[in-house]
């Protein structure tokens, strides 16, 4: 039996709707050499009898059964029944290109890799389209040179890719020595170890293009979820901040920065009511800012100066000033957003009608090219019909014939005219 390359494990919670469009594109995967380990963590829909019917079907799918005890703890079962020689965790309403581990498998073994990073696309569940890449991997932050690692890029190592684990590969040895585990909490069990092992790596490597779909708008997702423990997140900053401390591997500007980033979307996005949103800001102010080291920080220390100036409002704002104040700010960023679509609606579509008449032109030209051609094939061939009578004429002038005619008739002509 050939050796497995890649340990799919992939955590189901009631994935029904979608759990079938996620194992067809990991059973179509180029790259044979796989195992595919589905975790249920105690879902009460069909997915369980979905599951069995793949694995029934396919022997590289094997399926294990837990209470529901949240997807972190289903990631760390599967990792223990893995034997791959790398570990992809991938979710189960997401979809995979056919390539994805083959490429990321490739890329990881001529970089010798702990972890290999890739694009992904995006599909709006609800509306029905899928957008291009270059969401998950970032323009503005780029290492400068592949592979590298948190020593060679310490100021940007958390904002060159998201902090989710479905658009990695991580060699299973490096995590075996790491002593990673998935947190096993409700909101962001995925954090603290992507984050930790991105810090952690000796050698990161990225495949430049989406190998892979995000179904955006989930109801399982952060901003579906975080409502219910909205001080999960902001403790799994807390926790990733203080290992790598503990690891000696603190970077910091880095990480303030990756840290401002999930607190304004989680607030943004997470906070069901405004109950939760008011607990979190609260939980910031009170345990939070200290403890992630945003106490003490200049403008210099963040990419965004407006980061820093949400930062001194979240710490002297009331939690419903703070409110007001973020949400008018995203009003305005979105409004603005809103008119340069507009903008580029309306630059599309003169560019479309400069377009249509530049076409409109460019037809009339072809027209006029083509009566030119067609006139000089005709003069052409009047010129060849004109030089086939001169050739005719002369050797008419030329022949015996006419010679002798002429001769013969030059006594009467003179007599006529005489």
């Amino acid at each position: 039996m050939c050796s497995i390359k890649v340990s799919v494990i992939i955590p189901v919670y009631n994935a029904e709707k979608h759990l079938r469009q996620c194992l067809d594109s990991v059973a179509a995967q180029t790259l044979q050499e796989i195992e595919i380990l589905c975790v249920d963590d105690g879902s009460t829909d069909a997915s369980p009898s979905i599951l069995e019917e793949y694995a029934a079907s396919d022997n590289r799918f094997r399926i294990f059964h837990q209470q529901n005890l949240y997807a972190g703890v289903a990631r760390n079962n599967g990792m223990s029944h893995a034997s791959g020689k790398y570990l992809a965790f991938w979710d189960s309403d997401d979809y995979f290109y056919p390539e994805a581990l083959e490429k990321m498998y490739r890329k990881a073994e001529e970089d010798q890799a702990d972890i290999c990073l890739c694009d992904a696309n995006q599909y709006y569940d609800g509306i029905g389209f899928e957008t291009t890449g270059g969401m998950y991997l970032s323009k503005k932050h780029k290492p400068a040179s592949i592979p590298f690692s948190g020593k060679t890029e310490s100021d940007i190592i958390f904002n060159i890719i998201n902090t989710a684990p479905w658009n990695k590969l991580f060699l299973r040895d490096f995590v075996r020595k790491s002593g990673l585990q998935f947190q096993p909490v409700r909101n962001g069990n995925d954090m603290f170890f992507v984050e930790c092992a991105i810090a952690i790596a000796d050698t990161i490597t990225i495949v430049k293009e989406p190998l892979m779909v995000y179904r955006k708008n989930q109801e399982s997702s952060l901003v579906g979820s975080t409502g219910k423990a909205p001080e999960d997140a902001i403790n799994v900053l807390i926790d990733i901040h203080d290992e790598l401390i503990r690891r000696d591997i603190f970077p910091k500007k880095s990480f303030l920065n990756r840290a401002m980033v999930n607190i304004i979307y989680m607030l943004r996005n997470g906070s069901s009511s405004s109950e939760s949103f008011f607990r979190s800001v609260q939980y910031l102010k009170e345990t939070g800012i200290e403890r992630l080291s945003l106490n003490e920080v200049s403008q210099e220390d963040f990419y965004n100066p407006w980061h820093y100036e949400c930062l001194q409002h979240l710490k002297t704002d009331s939690p419903a000033d703070f409110m007001a104040y973020l949400f008018h700010y995203t009003y305005i960023k979105l409004t603005e957003a809103n008119a340069k679509r507009i903008h580029q609606k309306q630059k599309a579509a003169k560019a479309g009608s400069d377009l249509k008449t530049a076409g409109k032109a460019l037809k009339e030209a072809e027209i006029q090219l083509q009566e030119m051609n067609r006139l000089k094939e005709e003069n052409q061939r009047l010129r060849q019909d004109l030089e086939k009578v001169q050739k005719k004429l002369e050797d008419t002038l030329q022949s015996n014939s006419y010679r002798l005619g002429h001769a013969l008739m030059w006594l009467p002509g003179k007599l006529k005219n005489g």
